[in-house]
């Protein structure tokens, strides 16, 4: 939860690299939790990512069902 909103902080703050420091934090504290992977996705879709941000959303898929 906290490095979640943590990390959407920062994104919004522009501080990128943060923010996916703590998001990746977060998944590997609860892989299962899939708005992390929503979390890391919109991150990535900030920084021009596109083809790895949608990586990062078909991974959360797997925890949604």
């Amino acid at each position: 939860g906290a490095l979640m909103y943590r990390a959407l902080c920062q994104m919004h703050l522009d501080e990128i690299s943060s923010a996916l420091i703590d998001v990746n934090e977060a998944i590997s504290i609860k892989p299962e939790y899939a708005d992390l992977y929503n979390t890391k996705a919109k991150i990535l879709i900030e920084s021009k990512k596109y083809t790895e941000s949608l990586v990062w959303s078909e991974k959360g898929l797997v925890y949604i069902c």
